[in-house]
């Protein structure tokens, strides 16, 4: 048989049988490091770490500022469900601060395209990484969708590393970390343990200048949204 005689259709989408989003609620939550190492002098380079620094919060803002427009349009698209998402902001150096926590409701309430603003710092002992496990265990029939934003420099690998590792292995639920890794003393080994074990993406970049990060950042959360709620590898 010539194969250059078949014609093949090729669908542009999904049946609809396959549009009914998981009904299990999706948690998401922003985890920045706010630490000396990101704020200090690269004399080497000639750069200025607090710029990396204002840059990282910089992004942050232009997250939070868009998440819920892209929320509503999964949710729109039907590829995820209308149940109230709780997203939960957390900076970390000595001390690990909880920013923010906030509701996404459904396409119904108008709060949804509402920008996302963080509210009262509030600081814990806790560090982030057993924070982030006592959440994802506390529950477990939740979609756990995590962006890391970090210099990876400062972090305590000793500490956190096996602390991922240990949740990670341990739960049985979706959970995607994701991870951003920028500026010049990145450790990109770190970045990617933290993002391999979970099948999550690491994006390693030495500038956060422009919007281009943001985005990219915006559909790294979309992508884990989805395949939580679809259970498909994308």
């Amino acid at each position: 048989c010539d194969s250059t005689m078949l014609d093949v259709t090729v669908p542009y989408a999904l049946p609809a049988t396959h549009r009914v989003p998981s009904p299990k609620q999706h948690s998401i939550y922003i985890i920045v490091d706010s630490s000396g190492s990101s704020a200090s002098g690269n004399a080497a380079n000639g750069k200025s770490g607090s710029n990396y620094l204002e840059s990282s919060k910089t992004v942050l803002e232009g997250i939070l500022r868009d998440l819920p427009a892209h929320v509503f349009a999964l949710r729109k698209a039907l590829v995820v469900n209308d149940l109230p998402i709780t997203l939960h902001v957390w900076t970390f150096d000595g001390t690990t601060r909880l920013e923010a926590t906030v509701t996404m409701y459904s396409t119904k309430h108008s709060e949804e395209t509402t920008p996302i603003l963080p509210l009262q710092t509030k600081p814990t002992t806790e560090k982030p990484f057993k924070l982030l496990s006592d959440c994802i265990f506390k529950s477990p029939q939740n979609l756990h969708s995590v962006l890391v934003i970090t210099d990876g420099s400062s972090t305590d690998q000793k500490v956190f590393l096996p602390e991922i590792d240990k949740f990670c292995l341990g739960f049985d639920g979706f959970l995607q970390i994701d991870c951003l890794g920028y500026g010049p003393s990145i450790d990109p080994l770190f970045v990617t343990h933290l993002t391999t074990c979970t099948g999550g993406d690491a994006l390693l970049v030495e500038s956060l200048k422009g919007t281009g990060t943001q985005k990219r950042l915006l559909g790294m959360l979309s992508r884990s949204l989805i395949c939580g709620a679809s259970q498909l590898a994308i």
